[in-house]
């Protein structure tokens, strides 16, 4: 075979395709497993007839099938929840609810307990890992070096290293380990040691993570988070610097999330951790050491709500947008201004 039925090969002999062919990972596996006595000759047969039989059926259902409707065109690209979709600020994710209670607050009040931005990201892993064993982390460095900004910092020797993984360098890795694992029901925070790296591990988040559920048909699905450092104002030069979440937000499949301060650092990493589809999530550099005010449990903070209060606006009835490091400016530039919540 190769790459496509289009392929006509004529870049190999005939013998060279039968020397791969005697090669085939499958056949020798099951030919092991013959010898080892695991499997038998008929048990075998009956596997690969079963296989056939089911592609067999899949190209009769596609040939036979109308086209869909233009209507369905973004059927099963996410996996939402239908209720909290509808009542963000009085329901709870499946998850959420499952792992902390149904009593966990919604968007509570930050309370007087100031933390760091990068304090309240480890807090919000820590929550998720100590209760879901199914949560793990994985990333460069993030072990006992805490990652590169530190936001992982002991959390190896609270969870041990079967749970805080570090890789070899290797982002297409990282991101293809966090989508594989997630498929099998397990809830991957994955770490990118800067936001320009993702650009190795484009195949796998975007042609992979993002398409599973639609080129599935719904019966799959991606629960994984890709933390990204991002911005500039570091000094770390040119590749070490990009913001590239325009990038991913026109991707059908992903989600992008940017938090602008120590509440929604925490807020929204547990939310990110609590949704069934690939979140990216973006953390400006910047922000690490800036404090805010966080409450010490776990809590969920919806993607749009703002924790305690109602979106500012201008006196001209305009409404201020921003995300990531831009909301500490805007609010500078609202008191200046004179705007009015």
């Amino acid at each position: 075979m190769g790459h496509s039925k289009s392929d006509k090969q004529a870049y190999r002999t005939k013998d060279e395709v039968k020397a791969w062919q005697a090669r085939d990972a499958i056949a020798r596996f099951q030919a092991h497993l013959i010898a080892q006595g695991a499997l038998t000759e008929g048990e075998g047969a009956e596997i690969a007839a079963r296989a056939d039989a089911a592609i067999a059926d899949a190209i009769a259902y596609a040939e036979e099938g109308p086209e869909p409707p233009v209507a369905h065109l973004l059927h099963d690209v996410y996996k939402d929840e239908p209720e909290v979709i509808a009542n963000p600020d009085r329901a709870l994710p499946a998850w959420i609810k499952k792992t902390f209670g149904p009593e966990t607050p919604i968007a509570p009040p930050p309370g007087d307990r100031e933390i760091s931005y990068a304090e309240a990201l480890r807090e919000a892993m820590a929550h998720a890992l100590e209760a879901d064993p199914d949560v793990f982390l994985v990333g460069e460095d993030i072990g006992v070096y805490g990652g590169a900004f530190g936001v992982t910092m002991g959390l190896v020797e609270r969870f041990g290293a079967e749970r805080v993984r570090d890789t070899p360098i290797s982002e297409n890795n990282i991101a293809g380990v966090a989508t594989g694992a997630s498929l099998t029901g397990m809830r991957a925070v994955a770490e990118m040691q800067f936001m320009d790296f993702v650009t190795l591990a484009m195949e796998q988040v975007v042609l992979q993570a993002a398409k599973i559920r639609y080129m599935f048909g719904g019966k799959a699905h991606v629960p994984m988070v890709l933390r990204l450092p991002g911005g500039s104002g570091t000094g770390a030069a040119a590749q070490h610097s990009g913001s590239l979440e325009s990038w991913f937000v026109n991707v059908p499949g992903l989600k992008v999330v940017a938090p602008g301060d120590a509440y929604d650092a925490k807020g929204l990493l547990l939310a990110a951790i609590a949704d069934d589809n690939p979140v990216i999530f973006v953390e400006h550099k910047l922000l690490y050491r800036t404090k805010g005010c966080v409450p010490a449990d776990p809590l969920h903070r919806p993607a749009g709500a703002r924790a305690g209060a109602p979106a500012r606006r201008a006196r001209d009835g305009r409404r201020r947008v921003d995300h990531g490091a831009a909301r500490a400016r805007s609010r500078r530039a609202v008191g200046r201004r004179g705007h009015r919540a």
